[in-house]
């Protein structure tokens, strides 16, 4: 009795440690949806349950998330299958072919699945299908192997010998395999004249009409065999010929497709190499102008760069040029409603492909979500918006836009997000509404705000060029240059001292008084321990990046990375 109850002590406790793992990994995922790793660990802790039913509800719940994991469409129809649940089966492999068009791997699981129900039509159909589909991808030798395996065990000869002649027209990583096996099949099984699927032809004068007449047979075999062995030799032919020119198809891409590392879905980011691979590659697939190669490879490409924008982007774009905007609106919505929902890169990117084609409405609502429900205060959703309706000269909303980029950069309490908006803002005051004053006030209000960011002592001073008082001009850079180098500032001192320079060299350019001059120098000298501070120029001993206002790369980096 006291045995009992300590085992069900143990098997309560252990259930007990088991929900907890799991609510702990729900946790994570809820709070990050994108967590591919804490995804994969809830998967696997719910599998060692050993429960069917918890493994179908875990996989769909991965699937809604991440598509493109086609190992576990697999182990569901696996499950399915398992079940008798042939209806499902077919369902959860239809279904993944909606996210995973041209992937191999399901097209043979699926394939292999109906191989094995005794329909020979049906799985021969399928298998065209699936031929149809990826069956020209330089990796589709699996699929290609599962479809002549079925046609041997149907005793199908004729059927292998023209797989056999599809596939070496094929560049594809098994061709010399299949180049060799071809012709071992055809020495094997090429002897019989229903295996090249024509008709004997008539038969000569030597062979007698009269089939009573003792030579008939002899003859009629010798004749056949012979037309036979013409027939193989010019198949062989044939064969060689056609090999040579696909092989030299096959060494044009052979080695962008052994640099791919990678052909599956993964969250983990891919190196510089493969994107520069598949770049190169896309290009030159669209230099050979074969539209269905240039899709299939545009469809393989899309798996493992599925994060990536760029590629959709690109994919867009020559499906434009292809067919026109609907076909190409078809791959942007593609990726933003079955793979990038929860991702703004897409959404921006559809909204100026909107906006090229003066679709304002649809271009606003893209940038829109992005911003407001995607990532609230995302500035550069904000800003694609913004300039959208400062080309549409829309300046009322443009103002508003301006005041919710103000409320957002505040609430960040990012220095450089703030900055980034009183200067885009001031220069929206000067260039498009023509206020040089009202630019001025705004870089002075932002430098009470924010004083590490030398791009903005830089580009205010410059801004004072607008002022007419010469004298306050004067005045004003002299201040701006003595809060930059102050205590108070919160520039790196790195920064302050070319700061510091320049202040010298405006000051000796400038000022009127030596006096000024002097002074400025021996505090310079003093505070950088130099012995000639009169020799101390900026031109002589920096190469200050940034120093010229229109020279704001380093402040812009900054702001788009944050």
């Amino acid at each position: 009795m006291e045995q009992s109850v300590l085992s069900t002590e143990f098997v309560t406790n252990f259930e007990t440690v088991e929900k907890q793992e799991e609510n702990r990994l729900r946790e994570i995922i809820t709070e990050n949806p994108l967590d591919f790793d804490s995804w994969q660990d809830l998967v696997k802790h719910i599998e060692s349950y050993k429960s069917s039913d918890r493994n179908v509800k875990i996989y769909r719940e991965i699937l809604k998330e991440y598509p493109l994991c086609y190992g576990y469409w697999r182990k569901l129809a696996d499950i399915y299958a398992v079940q008798g649940l042939d209806d499902q089966v077919i369902g959860v492999f239809e279904e993944s072919l909606e996210f995973l068009p041209v992937c191999v791997e399901i097209w043979a699981a699926y394939c292999s699945w109906k191989m094995n129900k005794n329909n020979e039509e049906e799985a021969r159909q399928l298998f065209e299908r699936a031929i149809t589909a990826c069956g020209k991808s330089f990796k589709s030798t699996l699929l290609w192997d599962k479809y002549i395996e079925f046609e041997k065990t149907k005793k199908r000869y004729e059927n292998v010998g023209n797989l056999y002649w599809r596939i070496i027209q094929i560049p594809n990583e098994k061709l010399h395999d299949y180049y060799h096996r071809f012709k071992l099949f055809m020495e094997a099984k090429g002897r019989k004249m229903e295996h090249y699927g024509v008709s004997l032809p008539p038969q000569p004068d030597s062979v007698p009409v009269d089939k009573s007449d003792p030579c008939y047979e002899t003859k009629a075999e010798m004749y056949y065999s012979a037309t036979c062995e013409v027939l193989r030799q010019n198949r062989l032919t044939e064969i060689v010929k056609a090999y040579e020119a696909t092989l030299k198809e096959y060494n044009k891409r052979k080695n962008y497709e052994l640099n791919i590392k990678r052909t599956f879905f993964h969250a983990k980011a891919l190196d510089d190499g493969q994107l520069d691979n598949w770049r190169k590659y896309l290009e030159f697939e669209e230099s050979e102008g074969d539209h269905e190669r240039i899709v299939l490879l545009y469809e393989r490409c899309i798996t493992p760069t599925c994060n990536y924008p760029e590629f959709w982007v690109r994919y867009a774009s020559y499906i434009y040029k292809k067919y026109g905007e609907q076909q190409a609106r078809e791959i942007y919505e593609r990726a933003n409603t079955k793979f990038l929902s929860r991702r703004v890169g897409m959404f921006i990117a559809q909204g100026q492909f909107e906006e090229k084609l003066d679709h304002f409405d649809e271009a606003r609502a893209l940038y829109k979500h992005a911003y407001v429900d995607l990532v609230p205060g995302l500035f550069d959703g904000l800003f694609k918006h913004l300039n959208l309706e400062k080309r549409a000269g829309n300046l009322i909303e443009v103002e508003k836009l301006y005041s919710q980029a103000f409320q957002f950069a505040e609430t960040s309490t990012q220095d450089v997000l703030i900055a980034f908006v009183y200067q885009n803002y001031a220069q929206f005051q000067f260039y498009t509404m023509n206020r040089p004053q009202k630019m001025i006030e705004l870089y002075e209000e932002a430098l009470s705000k924010v004083s590490s960011r030398k791009s903005l002592y830089l580009i205010y001073i410059q801004s004072l060029s607008h002022l007419n008082n010469s004298d306050e001009r004067l005045i004003k850079i002299k201040g701006t240059y003595e809060k930059a180098i102050s205590d108070e500032s919160e520039l790196s001192t790195e920064e302050k001292e070319e700061m510091w320079i320049l202040y010298l060299d405006f000051i000796r350019d400038q000022w009127m008084d030596i006096d000024t001059v002097r002074e400025l120098e021996e505090k310079y000298a003093e505070k950088y321990y130099l012995s000639v501070p009169y020799k101390t120029s900026y031109s002589q001993l920096l190469n200050i990046k940034g120093a010229r206002v229109q020279d704001s790369g380093p402040y812009k980096r900054a702001k788009i990375a944050n």
